[in-house]
C-alpha cells in the first residue's frame, strides 16, 4: 500500500517510516501541508497519515480540501493527547480515525490495516486468488502452503495485482504506485521487477498468471493448472469477444431496422417506385452496416453491405442486371443475419443526475453537455420535490446505463443544489451520505462566506461552487465525481453518425482504460471539444452535414487545437481518400470494421507521441507551469469569454526581484533549483480555472476567471504566505551552507478596470 505521511517532526517521521515500510508499505514525507497537498495531487495513495499541526496549511484545512475537491482517501490523524477540539474539528472536516501522540506502533499498524480494508480494497485482511494468498499483516507470501519469498517491490507488485484483479496497469501507473518520489526509477525497472516476480511465482508452480496486454501494461490473468502449462491467453480479446456478442444481441433491433430500409427499398425497387431519396436511404443503411457488422464477427455481411453501398452510390439509375443484383444481395445479407426482433429489448431514458435549480435555462445547457457521456439530469425546483423524486426512484441506484454499460450497485448517484437555504440542503446532504452506496452532492450557492464553505464541507458536501458559475463548469466538476476508477489512461472523443458503432466503442475500448467520449451529430462538435478536453480525436471520413474532413480542417486552423491526434475511421481504402486524410493533417487512419488490438496499438502510439510534443510545447522545462506563448493563448481565450458573459477577471504577477543576483552569486543551478521548487508550490496552490505560468526573468503569472481584484488577492494569500516561509540552501555540499529566503513583488490587476487587453493588465501589475 503506498502512503502519504504529512508531519514536519522529523524523528517521528523517521520512525513512522521505518515501521511502515516494514510491513511492505510505500512512504512518501511531506514536511508541511502545502507540500501534503502537491503530493496528494501528484501520486496516488491509499492512505493519509495527517498530523493536525502543521506549519502553514494545517492538517484540518489540508482534509478539508481534499475532501472538497473529492478525494476519498482515508485520513489518519495524529493529534496531541489533550487536543479533543482538533479531533473534533479533523472528523468534521473528513477525516476516517484518529491517534494520539505519542503514538503506539503497534496500535498505528493496525489502524492501518483497518483503514486500508474501506473503499476500493478487498475487505478481507488476506488476500487470495487461486490458491495464491498474500498476508498484508505479517507481509507472507504463499501458494498452496507454500512459502514464496519476494522482495520488498516484488511483493507490493503482487499486492498491487491481488487487490486489483481485473485491472490493467501501465508502468507508469506502477510507479506512481509502488515507487516513492524520492526514489524515481526509470520505466525500465518495472520490467525488470515483475520479470523477477514472474520467476519466483514460477518456481513456485505459478505459470503465466502475471499477463504483458500489448500496448498497455500488465494484470494478473489466474490460470487453471491445465492453461498452466500453455501459453497465456489473451483474456482482454476474450473480454472484447463478451462485450461484443452483449452489444450484438442489445442492437439486433436497429440492425433489423436498417435491413428493413434495404427490404424497402427492394420493394419500391419492384414497384417502380424507387425515389432517389430512398435510394439514398438505403446507401446510407448499407454504410452504417458495413462498417459495424465486421466489429461483429460478421465479415461476410460486411462485405455484402459494401457491395450493395457502392452499387447504390455508383449507380443513380440502376439498369435491369444492377436490379436484380441489388435484389439478391438484399436477399443474401437478410438470410446471412438472421435477424429477429426482441420484444424484451427496453431501453430507458430515465435520468440518472438530480438537479436541485427553478433554473430552467441551466438545466437545458447541462442536458446539452451531459448528453455526450449518455447522462441525463431531472430538474426538481425544491429540496422537498427532490425528496420526492429520491424516494420514487431507488431503482437508479441499482443499475444505471450509461456510457461504462449497465454498471454494479454502487454506481455513482448525483445531486446538484442551487440554493442558498443551508440547513434545509445540509439536512438532505446528510440523508444522502447515510445511503448505501452515498451520494455525491454539488452545491452551487452565491455565498463567497468561509463560514458558508466549512459548514457546506463539515456537512458532506462533494463540491462547492460559487455563483457565477457556467454549466460547463458544473459538468465538469460532475463529470469528475462521477468518474470511475483511477484506471483510465486516456480520454477520446470519437464522432460518427452511427450510434451503435459509438456504443460498440464505448465497450471496445472501456477494458484498456480507456474513456471514450462519443458525438453522433457532428454539428455540436465545437460546443463539444472544450468541454470534454479529449487527448485524441477519432473522426468518421463520411458523415451527413460535416464530415470528418472538414472537422480535422477547422481543427489544424485553430491554434488551440492544430496539434490534438486525429485518427480517421474509414470504410474507404482508395488512394484518394487516404492522400486526402494525410493532406488536410490527420494522423492516421483505422479501416472498417475495427480491429480491436490494432485500434489501441494506434491509439497508445499516437498518444505517447502527443504527450511528448505536447510537453515541449507548453510547458517550461525549469517550473513545470505553462509557458508564456501557451499561457498567453489561454489568457487571452479566457479574456474574451469574460467579454462575452461580462464576468470578472483579475490577472496577477509574481516577481522574483533578486533572481539575477541569486545566478551571479550562487550560479544557474541554485535559481533553477528555486524556479522548480516555486513551480511545485503555485501549482499546488491552484486546482480550478486558474492558468498558471512562468514568463521568465522571474515572472510568475496567475489569471483567475471569475474573480474581482479584491477576491483574487484573498485567493493569493495563501500561496503568499507559502512561497514568504521558503528557505533555500546555497550549496547544499558545502561545509557552512548559507540559508536564505526569497524576496519578491506581486500585484494584481483586474479586466477591465486596470486593462482591457493582456498586455495592459500586464503593464497595471509591473507599474504597481
Amino acid at each position: 500500500m503506498r502512503i502519504l505521511v504529512v508531519d514536519d517532526d522529523e524523528i517521528l517521521v523517521e520512525v513512522l517510516k521505518r515501521s511502515l515500510s516494514s510491513q511492505r508499505h510505500v512512504v512518501d514525507i511531506a514536511e508541511d501541508g502545502a507540500m501534503g497537498w502537491e503530493y496528494v495531487q501528484s501520486g496516488e495513495y491509499e492512505l493519509v497519515l495527517l498530523d493536525v499541526n502543521l506549519p502553514g496549511l494545517d492538517g484540518v484545512s489540508l482534509c478539508e480540501r481534499m475532501r472538497s475537491e473529492g478525494y476519498s482517501t482515508p485520513i489518519l490523524l495524529m493529534t496531541a493527547k489533550n487536543a479533543s477540539q482538533d479531533r473534533i474539528l479533523g472528523l468534521d472536516a473528513g477525516a476516517d480515525d484518529y491517534l494520539t501522540k505519542p503514538l503506539d506502533l503497534g496500535e498505528l499498524n493496525a489502524r492501518v490495516r483497518a483503514l486500508s480494508r474501506r473503499g476500493e480494497v478487498a475487505t478481507s485482511a488476506v488476500l487470495e486468488v487461486n490458491g495464491l494468498t498474500l498476508d498484508p499483516s505479517s507481509c507472507q507470501v504463499s501458494y498452496r502452503q507454500q512459502a514464496i519469498k519476494l522482495t520488498a517491490k516484488e511483493y507490493s507488485l503482487l499486492e498491487i495485482f491481488l487487490r486489483n484483479p481485473a485491472r490493467v496497469f501501465s508502468r507508469a501507473q506502477i510507479l506512481d504506485k509502488i515507487w516513492t518520489f524520492d526514489d524515481p526509477p526509470l520505466e525500465e525497472s518495472v520490467k525488470a521487477h515483475i520479470k523477477g516476480l514472474r520467476k519466483k511465482l514460477k518456481q513456485a508452480g505459478i505459470v503465466n498468471w502475471i499477463e504483458n496486454v500489448y500496448g498497455i501494461g500488465y494484470r494478473l490473468n489466474p490460470q487453471d493448472e491445465l492453461a498452466a502449462n500453455q501459453e497465456p491467453q489473451n483474456s482482454i480479446e476474450s473480454e472484447f469477444e463478451r462485450k461484443l456478442e452483449q452489444m450484438w444481441l442489445k442492437y439486433q433491433d436497429k440492425m433489423r431496422d436498417r435491413l428493413n430500409i434495404l427490404e424497402n427499398a427492394v420493394i419500391a425497387l419492384q414497384q417502380d417506385q424507387l425515389t432517389p431519396e430512398i435510394q439514398y436511404q438505403a446507401q446510407r443503411s448499407a454504410h452504417k452496416l458495413a462498417g459495424v457488422l465486421g466489429m461483429f464477427y460478421r465479415d461476410t455481411g460486411t462485405d455484402i453491405a459494401r457491395e450493395i453501398e457502392t452499387l447504390l452510390q455508383d449507380n443513380p439509375n440502376l439498369d435491369p442486371q444492377q436490379q436484380e443484383g441489388f435484389i439478391a444481395l438484399v436477399r443474401d445479407l437478410n438470410s446471412l443475419l438472421a435477424l429477429e426482433r426482441n420484444p424484451e429489448t427496453t431501453t430507458s431514458d430515465r435520468p440518472n443526475l438530480l438537479l436541485i435549480s427553478s433554473n430552467l435555462e441551466l438545466t437545458q445547457q447541462l442536458q446539452q453537455l451531459s448528453k455526450i457521456q449518455g447522462e441525463g439530469w431531472h430538474q426538481v425546483s425544491t429540496i422537498s420535490q427532490a425528496e420526492s423524486s429520491l424516494a420514487a426512484n431507488t431503482p437508479y441506484l441499482v443499475a444505471i446505463d450509461t456510457e461504462y454499460g449497465v454498471l454494479a450497485a454502487n454506481t455513482p448517484y448525483l445531486v446538484a443544489i442551487d440554493t442558498d437555504n443551508q440547513p434545509e440542503y445540509l439536512a438532505l446532504v446528510q440523508e444522502l451520505n447515510r445511503a448505501t452506496p452515498n451520494i455525491p452532492t454539488i452545491v452551487i450557492s452565491s455565498s463567497h462566506s468561509l463560514e458558508d464553505r466549512l459548514s457546506a464541507t463539515r456537512g458532506g458536501v462533494s463540491s462547492f461552487l460559487v455563483q457565477p458559475v457556467t454549466a460547463e463548469v458544473i459538468w465538469q466538476t460532475t463529470s469528475k465525481l462521477i468518474e470511475p476508477d483511477g484506471s483510465t489512461i486516456a480520454s477520446i472523443l470519437i464522432v460518427d453518425d452511427d450510434p451503435i458503432f459509438l456504443d460498440t466503442m464505448r465497450s471496445l475500448l472501456e477494458p484498456w482504460g480507456i474513456k471514450a467520449h462519443t458525438l453522433a451529430d457532428s454539428t455540436s462538435f465545437w460546443e463539444i471539444l472544450p468541454i470534454i478536453k479529449p487527448d485524441l480525436a477519432i473522426f468518421d471520413v463520411e458523415m451527413p452535414k460535416i464530415n470528418g474532413i472538414e472537422l480535422c480542417q477547422t481543427l489544424r486552423n485553430d491554434p488551440d487545437y492544430q496539434e490534438l491526434p486525429v485518427l480517421f475511421l474509414t470504410a474507404k481504402q482508395d488512394a484518394q481518400t487516404i492522400q486526402t486524410i494525410f493532406e488536410i493533417g490527420g494522423d492516421d487512419y483505422i479501416s472498417k470494421p475495427v480491429v480491436g488490438a490494432e485500434l489501441i496499438a494506434r491509439i497508445n502510439n499516437r498518444l505517447d507521441r502527443s504527450r511528448w510534443l505536447h510537453s515541449l510545447a507548453v510547458q517550461d522545462r525549469q517550473t513545470g507551469l505553462t509557458n508564456r506563448p501557451q499561457s498567453h493563448r489561454e489568457i487571452e481565450t479566457r479574456l474574451s469569454q469574460a467579454e462575452t458573459q461580462q464576468q470578472p477577471f483579475c490577472l496577477a504577477v509574481i516577481n522574483m526581484t533578486e533572481l539575477p543576483e541569486i545566478n551571479l552569486k550562487y550560479g544557474h543551478y541554485v535559481g533553477d533549483r528555486i524556479l522548480a521548487q516555486w513551480g511545485k508550490v503555485i501549482q499546488a496552490a491552484f486546482r480550478h480555472d486558474e492558468i498558471t505560468a512562468y514568463w521568465g526573468h522571474g515572472d510568475f503569472a496567475i489569471a483567475m476567471p471569475n474573480l474581482t481584484k479584491t477576491q483574487g488577492q484573498e485567493h493569493l494569500n495563501e500561496l503568499l504566505s507559502v512561497l514568504r516561509r521558503q528557505v533555500f540552501t546555497s550549496t547544499p555540499d558545502a561545509v557552512e551552507p548559507y540559508r536564505f529566503q526569497i524576496a519578491f513583488q506581486y500585484a494584481v490587476a483586474e479586466y477591465p478596470q486596470d486593462g482591457s487587453t493582456l498586455h495592459s493588465l500586464y503593464q497595471a501589475c509591473v507599474q504597481n
